[in-house]
């Protein structure tokens, strides 16, 4: 299993219109990527921090994935404070 997180800052208030935008772009792509078992978006209100954390049942294809992302991003950048940083991990246990 496999994780991707995404996490960035938000411009103060944006974090709900974020979080539609998000669900409303990725909602109707990514329920047909392969090995995508879940999804979330996450923020921290006191903070601005937002998180995207995504589980895999296999490792996510940089290369489909990555467009996706990238067309996300220059759509919302006018709700960012800062580009965000992706990073992915290997799961090694679970409870």
């Amino acid at each position: 299993m496999y994780l991707r997180i995404i996490s960035g800052q938000v411009q103060p208030g944006k974090a709900d219109e974020l979080a539609a935008r998000w669900k409303e772009y990725f909602g109707t792509r990514l329920p047909n990527v392969p090995g995508l078992l879940h999804t979330y978006f996450s923020v921290d209100r006191a903070t601005d921090t937002i998180v995207s954390v995504s589980i895999w049942d296999r490792e996510p294809e940089q290369a489909r994935m990555q467009p996706l992302i990238d067309d996300f991003i220059s759509q919302v950048s006018n709700l960012v404070s800062v580009p965000p940083q992706v990073a992915g991990y290997e799961v090694l246990a679970e409870i």
